[in-house]
């Protein structure tokens, strides 16, 4: 039983390809029967797995079948996050983008296309480790791994890059991509449920589970298999 939500949590474990996802949807079906189709969500890691789930004809609430990230970027109604300002970042404090401390993708992404102001594209990126170990990325990583957030524990250069980042963060107006899920972990936004499916669980990080056993449902499903963690640092 989670006790920051009263929920109670179960966790199925299986080897690929013995019908996980199967079983999920299965479930999912009996659950908005028995509790509504608005009461039951499905939240994956990646956009490829909300995909899946959602082609097979879920009786489920289009918008309860996402990523956690885009889940709590509409229940907290917020903007763009501030990577997408990454630009203006960087014209304001050059220093602290140049090599090494700011991504170039995030420079050029946005400009091209290639990443969406959803945050859904940064999430891939992001699990996968960044494109480099800039201190954006190792920033994000420490902050998903919920390391506390000072000088010993981060080391001098992370921790003053992050606090530029996150000072001009705020002065903008803009929350960055890993601060919806900072945001709802404080906040709670997300709206009580019956029943949540957590799929790709062995792939989410501490941040992110944290925040799903804080969201007010009666239970909890978490579906996955350790033995296929893709993303051994989170």
């Amino acid at each position: 039983r989670s006790p920051a939500s009263e929920s109670e949590e179960y966790r199925t474990w299986g080897p690929p390809g013995c019908g996980k996802t199967t079983w999920m949807v299965d479930r999912a079906i009996i659950s908005a029967d028995k509790f509504g189709a608005d009461q039951v969500s499905i939240c994956s890691l990646t956009n490829a797995a909300v995909r899946e789930a959602a082609g097979r004809d879920l009786p489920l609430d289009s918008d309860n079948v996402t990523t956690l990230h885009a889940r709590c970027k509409r229940a907290l109604d917020a903007p763009a996050p501030a990577e997408t300002k990454a630009v203006e970042f960087a014209k304001a404090y050059p220093s602290y983008a140049e090599d090494g401390h700011l991504p170039p993708y995030l420079l050029r992404g946005f400009i091209r296309g290639d990443i969406e102001d959803d945050g859904d594209s940064l999430s891939e990126i992001i699990m996968s480790g960044g494109r480099g170990a800039t201190l954006y990325d190792i920033s994000n990583i420490l902050r998903q791994q919920r390391v506390p957030c000072t000088e010993s524990n981060w080391g001098p250069g992370v921790y003053r890059w992050f606090r530029k980042w996150s000072d001009w963060c705020r002065e903008s107006g803009h929350m960055d991509f890993t601060g919806w899920l900072e945001a709802s972990l404080e906040y709670t936004p997300l709206p009580p449920q019956s029943v949540v499916f957590v799929d790709e669980a062995q792939d989410h990080t501490p941040l992110q589970l944290e925040v799903i056993r804080t969201w007010r449902s009666r239970y909890h499903v978490l579906i996955g298999d350790d033995d296929q963690n893709l993303y051994e640092w989170s």
